[in-house]
Order: C-alpha cells, then structure tokens, then sequence
C-alpha cells in the first residue's frame, strides 16, 4: 500500500481492554481512559523514533466498539516508510508497525514476552543494571542480542538490543506510565 508521498505503508491493528478501576465493569472515569490512550499514542510513536529514527513515520488511530458494554479499544498503527531515503541508505532495517508492536509487547506469543519492552521492564522490576553484554547477531533478522544481567538476584536475560534502547529512553518510560496508571 503506497502513502501519499509515494511511500510504502505499513498497518498493524491491536486491542487493549481497560478494566476501568470502578465497581461497574461497564463504566470509566474519562480522566483514568484518557491519558491512557494518549500514553499509548506517545509510547508507539516515541519507539518508532527511537528504532526507525527519520525513516518511517507513524500515526496511532483509535477505533472503538461498545457494542460488548466494555472498553475494548482497537488501535490501528499506520506507518508511512519513506522508500526514497530506504532506496537510497539500502537499509531493509526498517520496523515495521507489527513487529514495533511485538518489540514493544503489545502483541505476540507468550514464548516471547519477556524478550520485549514490557516483558524486560517487568522482569527488570526498577533494578539497576549491573551487565550488559553482546553475546550475538540473529542471522535471520541481523538482530543484535544481548545478555542483562541486574543488581540484586544474579539472574540474566537475553533481549534484543532494540529493547534495551527502548528500555533506556525517557520518553518512552514516561508514556509508558501514563499507561499503567
């Protein structure tokens, strides 16, 4: 699918619930829903700065079904990738909006949770980092791994560098607990 300005476009739809916080599953308080959603916005766009820097843009469009009396929100991440700066760098590096959304967690299995942005914050629980090593490059992705390892418990965990670059950056935490309020 081309964009406007003669890009390629890349689509990723998704869904979140929100529980709302209240005694009634089928009400939400406007000012809890939506800084969350704004959050979302400034999360998705954020990451793709950071991993794509200027050569792919992203807009973050919300679609809404209350049919089901609960807050399922879909969102639908509509990334422009600007081919004649692709062209020109050679670069096929480029995150796609669905594998954004993985790296960051929003989608993807179970087996891979804890290698994204909000498995390894969880798993990293504010602790320190006390190693960061580079163990390997993923052949079939050009991925660059790396092995963490925390002050406290001793244990360590593989991501890919991409998740730790986004783990580092500020923009990305503060939206990120927008989110989780």
């Amino acid at each position: 699918m081309a964009d406007s300005e003669g890009g390629e476009m890349s689509r990723h739809a998704f869904q979140i619930a929100y529980d709302g916080g209240t005694a009634s599953a089928h009400s939400m308080d406007v000012e809890t829903l939506a800084p969350a959603l704004l959050g979302f916005g400034r999360l998705i766009r954020a990451s793709n700065a950071v991993l794509n820097q200027n050569r792919a843009t992203v807009k973050v469009l919300v679609t809404s079904d209350f049919a089901h009396k609960c807050f399922h929100v879909n969102f639908e991440v509509l990334q422009s990738l600007l081919q004649q700066v692709k062209t020109l760098l050679q670069d096929d590096n480029i995150q796609t909006a669905t594998k954004l959304s993985q790296t960051l967690g929003i989608v993807g299995s179970a087996r891979t949770a804890v290698a994204t942005l909000f498995g390894f914050l969880k798993w990293k629980k504010g602790r320190k980092l006390q190693s960061v090593k580079r163990i390997s490059d993923i052949a079939s992705t050009g991925s660059v791994v790396l092995v963490i390892q925390v002050e406290g418990d001793g244990n360590s965990i593989q991501v890919p560098e991409s998740v730790l670059r986004l783990a580092e950056n500020e923009q990305i935490l503060r939206a990120r607990r927008v989110i989780h309020e």
